[in-house]
């Protein structure tokens, strides 16, 4: 009978807190996103994020997996193809447990020097992003 109180009381611990194991993700492309034609928007979740943060687009695209290293959280790849004036809404995007941020890039035809890339930390109340593109950058806005 211990032994089975014991568990039960390990059980609702480890269930208690902790962040959520998933997300919304809103993607929200304007009407004159990369001069009229589709992007690519692509997300990571990583442990670290200052490798994504130095890294060039091309060597985050070319290879993430090498440029990331263990920063970049196995399997957790998301790659969505938007066209302009199209609004897409994902639910349930796992985040898996050692994530601490999700980086995000877009490809676009003239990306604006500082605006094809994003960082955000995964907190415990990060419940949806809502990812604008606009024109030759993008934005993030978190909900909780």
């Amino acid at each position: 009978m211990i032994k089975y109180i014991q568990i039960l009381i390990l059980i609702s611990l480890l269930s208690c807190g902790g962040r959520k194991d998933t997300i919304q993700i809103t993607f929200n492309c304007d009407e004159n996103t990369n001069r009229g034609n589709a992007v690519v928007i692509t997300i990571y979740q990583l442990i670290n994020p200052d490798k994504f943060r130095l890294s060039s687009f091309e060597y985050l695209t070319k290879n993430p997996v090498a440029t990331l290293g263990t920063d970049l959280v196995t399997n957790s790849e998301l790659e969505r193809t938007m066209v302009p004036g199209e609004t897409l809404e994902l639910n349930e995007i796992e985040i898996k447990q050692e994530s601490a941020f999700i980086g995000i890039i877009a490809d676009f035809h003239s990306p604006a020097p500082d605006g094809w890339q994003a960082v955000i930390p995964i907190t415990e109340d990060l419940t949806r992003l809502v990812i604008f593109i606009h024109e030759n950058s993008i934005s993030v806005q978190e909900e909780d």
